[in-house]
């Protein structure tokens, strides 16, 4: 905890000053767990998201498997909140880990278009593993608009937005729960990216 919250600050600092950091809408961050829901475009991505949040919200993160077997990196990234994913396999293990995390009131940090993309790449189609972990953990989705093209002394803004439920009062269909749930977060994503 000690070593997160000083790597936090140091960070913190870092990209503020660099990137001339900016964060908005953090009035929209609930208390407890929550997936903080986001497009992907480099590997930094879950450090700007974690230093958004601020350090009082302990972060968690999928990591893909093989980074874990250098053992230095492997601790590093565990003590900032990672654990491993298999990807492309359906790691029921790795969805396991992302419930119980939700559940102990952390944020968890996923990208639900499930690879890094083109920062003019148009947003149309997520996977549905958000929203299934969102609605199994019984936790919200919180949106993330995160500036696409970063450069040095170049505003870099963060932009929440209002969560989204993963309650399903309608009784709906599993695939079309998460269809649904898929729907606003696109929605919200773009409202965000257009900045409103």
């Amino acid at each position: 905890m000690v070593f997160y919250k000083i790597a936090h600050f140091l960070v913190e600092m870092y990209i503020r000053i660099v990137f001339r950091y900016k964060v908005t809408g953090r009035e929209n961050i609930p208390e407890g767990g929550c997936l903080v829901c986001a497009r992907h475009y480099s590997m930094s991505d879950p450090i700007y998201v974690a230093i958004g949040l601020g350090r009082k919200h302990r972060v968690s993160f999928m990591a893909k498997k093989e980074l874990f077997k250098n053992k230095l990196l492997g601790w590093l990234i565990s003590s900032l909140g990672a654990f491993p994913v298999e990807r492309g396999t359906g790691d029921l293990g790795a969805i396991k880990s992302a419930v119980n995390v939700l559940k102990q009131g952390r944020k968890l940090i996923l990208f639900p278009e499930g690879t890094r993309v083109e920062y003019d790449t148009p947003l149309e189609q997520l996977k549905t593993g958000a929203a299934m972990i969102a609605t199994h953990a019984k936790m919200p989705i919180l949106p993330l608009y995160l500036t696409p093209k970063r450069k040095y002394f170049k505003r870099l803004n963060a932009r929440f937005g209002q969560v989204i439920s993963s309650e399903n009062p309608d009784g709906l269909k599993s695939a079309e729960h998460y269809e649904n749930i898929n729907i606003q977060l696109v929605q919200s994503l773009n409202a965000l990216e257009a900045g409103q």
